[in-house]
């Protein structure tokens, strides 16, 4: 089950690319900053399956953190069913290590300009 393509009840995977079952906690940030936590159900390259208490909460666009795997991405949702959101990945997952990394760079840098401009 762990690392095995899911079957759906009408036969083998048709996606581009199968999914795994992972059951992982994840963090759905959107572009205002709110965070919002969930389960990845399933994951696969292009796009994940998402359990949350209210899926109608979240917009189209959001990003998705896994801390676990170090991994963060943005996403459009491409389906809304009960508790579920199935989500396609825009773009390439980054490491979420380096954007924090990157941010407190940019935050140092702009803090030593304001510093300089007094």
């Amino acid at each position: 089950m762990g690392n095995s393509p899911i079957d759906s009840a009408d036969g083998p995977e048709r996606r581009r690319f199968g999914r795994r079952a992972v059951f992982k906690r994840a963090t759905i940030v959107t572009d205002g900053g709110v965070e919002t936590g969930c389960v990845v159900v399933d994951i696969s390259a292009d796009g994940a399956r998402l359990k949350l208490s209210d899926p109608a909460i979240i917009p189209d666009r959001l990003g998705l953190m896994i801390e676990d795997d170090d991994f963060s991405v943005h996403c459009k949702v491409i389906r809304r069913e009960d508790e579920h959101l199935a989500v396609h990945f825009i773009g390439s997952p980054r490491r979420l290590s380096w954007l924090r990394r990157r941010s407190g760079i940019a935050a140092k840098v702009a803090d030593a300009v304001r510093k300089a401009d007094k």
